[in-house]
Protein backbone atom coordinates (compact mmCIF):
# COMPACT_ATOMS: atom_id res chain seq x y z
CA UNK A 1 0.00 0.00 0.00
CA UNK A 2 1.34 3.28 -1.09
CA UNK A 3 -0.29 5.15 1.93
CA UNK A 4 2.04 2.82 4.10
CA UNK A 5 5.01 3.32 2.76
CA UNK A 6 4.84 6.94 3.19
CA UNK A 7 3.70 6.80 6.65
CA UNK A 8 6.54 4.53 7.53
CA UNK A 9 9.11 6.86 5.91
CA UNK A 10 7.91 9.51 7.95
CA UNK A 11 7.86 7.92 11.30
CA UNK A 12 11.37 6.53 10.76
CA UNK A 13 12.52 9.98 9.97
CA UNK A 14 11.24 11.37 13.79
CA UNK A 15 11.94 8.41 15.66
CA UNK A 16 15.48 8.11 14.84
CA UNK A 17 18.55 8.82 17.20
CA UNK A 18 18.40 12.25 18.83
CA UNK A 19 15.06 12.46 17.80
CA UNK A 20 13.73 10.02 20.19
CA UNK A 21 15.57 12.21 22.97
CA UNK A 22 14.00 15.47 22.12
CA UNK A 23 10.42 13.41 22.15
CA UNK A 24 11.39 11.79 25.49
CA UNK A 25 12.87 15.13 26.77
CA UNK A 26 9.80 17.34 25.73
CA UNK A 27 7.06 15.03 27.66
CA UNK A 28 9.53 14.86 30.14
CA UNK A 29 9.38 18.48 30.45
CA UNK A 30 5.53 18.54 29.98
CA UNK A 31 5.37 15.96 32.81
CA UNK A 32 7.66 18.06 35.15
CA UNK A 33 5.44 21.25 34.70
CA UNK A 34 2.33 19.30 34.99
CA UNK A 35 3.30 18.37 38.51
CA UNK A 36 4.62 21.44 39.26
CA UNK A 37 1.06 22.91 38.32
CA UNK A 38 -0.82 19.80 40.31
CA UNK A 39 1.27 20.82 43.24
CA UNK A 40 1.26 24.34 43.23
CA UNK A 41 -2.83 23.92 43.08
CA UNK A 42 -2.93 21.68 46.20
CA UNK A 43 -0.92 24.18 47.78
CA UNK A 44 -2.40 27.07 47.22
CA UNK A 45 -6.08 25.46 47.69
CA UNK A 46 -5.06 24.21 51.39
CA UNK A 47 -3.62 27.50 52.57
CA UNK A 48 -6.24 30.35 50.77
CA UNK A 49 -9.27 28.38 50.17
CA UNK A 50 -10.87 27.30 47.06
CA UNK A 51 -12.91 31.27 46.52
CA UNK A 52 -9.90 32.95 46.81
CA UNK A 53 -8.06 30.48 44.74
CA UNK A 54 -10.85 30.75 41.40
CA UNK A 55 -10.15 34.70 42.32
CA UNK A 56 -6.71 34.07 41.92
CA UNK A 57 -7.36 31.92 38.40
CA UNK A 58 -9.86 34.79 36.93
CA UNK A 59 -7.35 36.87 37.30
CA UNK A 60 -5.24 35.18 34.42
CA UNK A 61 -7.49 36.41 32.29
CA UNK A 62 -7.34 39.54 31.86
CA UNK A 63 -3.31 38.99 32.27
CA UNK A 64 -3.34 36.91 29.56
CA UNK A 65 -4.98 39.80 27.96
CA UNK A 66 -3.13 42.25 28.45
CA UNK A 67 0.00 40.79 27.67
CA UNK A 68 -1.33 39.00 24.55
CA UNK A 69 -1.03 42.91 23.80
CA UNK A 70 2.14 43.84 24.24
CA UNK A 71 3.54 40.66 22.80
CA UNK A 72 1.74 41.04 19.38
CA UNK A 73 0.75 44.33 18.67
CA UNK A 74 -1.29 44.25 15.69
CA UNK A 75 -3.71 41.56 17.04
CA UNK A 76 -7.25 42.77 17.26
CA UNK A 77 -8.15 40.70 20.39
CA UNK A 78 -8.28 43.32 22.97
CA UNK A 79 -11.11 44.98 22.46
CA UNK A 80 -13.19 47.69 25.00
CA UNK A 81 -15.63 45.52 25.48
CA UNK A 82 -13.80 42.25 25.88
CA UNK A 83 -11.94 44.33 28.51
CA UNK A 84 -14.90 45.04 30.40
CA UNK A 85 -16.18 41.71 30.10
CA UNK A 86 -13.28 40.42 31.67
CA UNK A 87 -13.26 43.44 34.30
CA UNK A 88 -17.24 42.48 35.25
CA UNK A 89 -16.28 38.74 35.40
CA UNK A 90 -13.46 40.07 37.97
CA UNK A 91 -15.06 42.03 39.73
CA UNK A 92 -18.30 40.20 40.37
CA UNK A 93 -16.76 37.29 41.71
CA UNK A 94 -14.76 39.44 44.48
CA UNK A 95 -17.65 40.94 45.29
CA UNK A 96 -19.36 37.12 45.86
CA UNK A 97 -16.09 36.35 47.45
CA UNK A 98 -16.09 39.37 49.74
CA UNK A 99 -19.72 38.86 50.83
CA UNK A 100 -19.45 35.21 51.12
CA UNK A 101 -16.06 35.38 53.69
CA UNK A 102 -17.30 38.31 55.62
CA UNK A 103 -20.76 36.24 55.43
CA UNK A 104 -18.93 32.97 57.65
CA UNK A 105 -17.57 35.62 60.46
CA UNK A 106 -20.56 36.86 61.65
Amino acid sequence: MPGTTVFNSVFADYTSGDNVKVIFMCLMFLFATNLMTRVSTMYLLKHVGAITFVVMKLLKIPTIMVTEKFVFPRSNSLHYLSVLGALVVVAGVGIYSYYKITGKKK
